[in-house]
């Protein structure tokens, strides 16, 4: 699935419940590996900590783990940090030299 960017809307399925959000940030992570990134998103439902949820667009689905959940009491929502592995932008092929 295609690294959403900062405004996109997701739909996230976390234990039965479907939330649609926009995304407030995305956060790009190569030492972790291609692909690596977290996201955050505002919701009035609660995730917890290491939990599991599903990113999905159509019907494509990923994996996305909840690593952070932080409440703003003040706004009457939460802040969650996701953690997931998009596709990876397509290399450059190089070409090999002819013999």
């Amino acid at each position: 699935m295609k690294k959403p960017i900062h405004g996109d809307e997701l739909t996230i399925r976390y234990q039965g419940a479907t939330v649609t959000a926009r995304c407030n940030d995305v956060t790009e992570l190569p030492k972790n590996g291609p692909g690596a990134a977290k996201l955050t998103i505002h919701s009035k439902v609660l995730f917890h900590n290491g939990g599991q949820a599903i990113l999905t667009d159509g019907a494509t689905e990923m994996p996305l783990r909840v690593e952070r959940v932080t409440s703003l009491p003040h706004e009457r929502t939460n802040l969650i940090s996701f953690y997931g592995l998009f596709d990876a932008p397509a290399e450059v092929a190089t070409a090999s030299p002819s013999p």
